[in-house]
C-alpha cells in the first residue's frame, strides 16, 4: 500500500492492527528520502519496541514531522526512545502526539530533558495518561527555563493532575512562544481553574482549554 502511494507527505496508517514488526516497513521509505510531514499511527498495537524503530526517523537528516502515536501501548520505555532520539538530532518543526499510551511521570522526565535540549518541538499532546503533579512540574520547569519553541501543551484527561500543578502551569503561560494549554477533565478545582483563567487572560493571544 505504501509503495502504491504517489506521496507519503500525509501517511495515515491508523487503526490497522500494525505491530512492532511492521515499523521497519513504515520507516524505510522515509529514511530513504521520501518526504513525510505527517505519520499517523494512532490506535495500533505498537509497543516500546516499535517506538525504538520509529525513533530512527529523528536521526540524521533534518526533518519536520508530526508523529501521531496516540492509543498505542508504547509506555515510558517507548517515550524514552523517542525523546532520546530527538535530543540527539536537529529536528525541524516537530509535533508529537502521545495520548493514551500508558505513560507516567517517568516518561515526563524524558520529555522534559528533550524540551531542554531541542526547541523544534511545537506541539506536545499527552492526554489521558497517568501523569501526576510531579510529572507536570518537571515539564513546566523545562518550558519555563529552557524551551523557546513549544506552542501547545495538552494534558487533558490526566486525572492525577491537581491544584498542586497550578503554580507551575501559571508560570509557563506568559512564555512568549507558548499559545495553548489543554487541562480539561483533570482534577482541578474551580479555584484552580479560575487562577489559570486569570493568568491566561493577561495575554491577548493565549487560549486556555478547560
Amino acid at each position: 500500500m505504501i509503495e502504491s502511494l504517489e506521496s507519503l507527505s500525509n501517511l495515515c496508517l491508523k487503526s490497522m492492527h500494525l505491530n512492532d514488526g511492521d515499523m521497519e516497513i513504515v520507516v524505510q521509505p522515509i529514511l530513504n528520502g521520501k518526504k513525510c510531514t505527517i505519520l499517523d499511527l494512532r490506535n495500533n498495537e505498537i509497543t516500546s519496541v516499535g517506538a525504538s524503530i520509529l525513533a530512527g526517523l529523528f536521526y540524521g537528516k533534518r526533518r519536520s514531522i508530526a508523529l501521531l502515536l496516540d492509543g498505542n501501548p508504547i509506555s515510558d520505555a517507548g517515550v524514552e526512545s523517542i525523546a532520546k532520539a530527538i535530543i540527539n538530532s536537529e529536528t525541524g518543526r516537530t509535533n508529537i502526539y502521545l495520548s493514551s499510551i500508558g505513560m507516567t511521570d517517568v516518561g515526563c522526565d524524558y520529555l522534559a530533558q528533550m524540551l531542554k535540549e531541542n526547541h523544534g518541538i511545537w506541539y506536545l499532546y499527552l492526554n489521558n495518561n497517568e501523569i501526576s503533579d510531579q510529572g507536570v512540574r518537571v515539564l513546566c520547569e523545562s518550558i519555563e527555563y529552557y524551551n523557546k519553541g513549544l506552542v501547545i501543551l495538552s494534558l487533558s484527561g490526566n486525572k492525577r493532575l491537581t491544584d498542586v500543578s497550578v503554580d507551575a502551569l501559571c508560570r509557563i503561560i506568559p512564555r512568549v512562544f507558548f499559545h495553548q494549554l489543554f487541562v480539561g477533565n483533570c482534577s482541578l478545582s474551580t479555584v484552580g481553574e479560575e487562577r489559570l483563567r486569570v493568568t491566561a487572560n493577561q495575554r491577548t493571544e493565549f487560549i486556555l482549554h478547560l
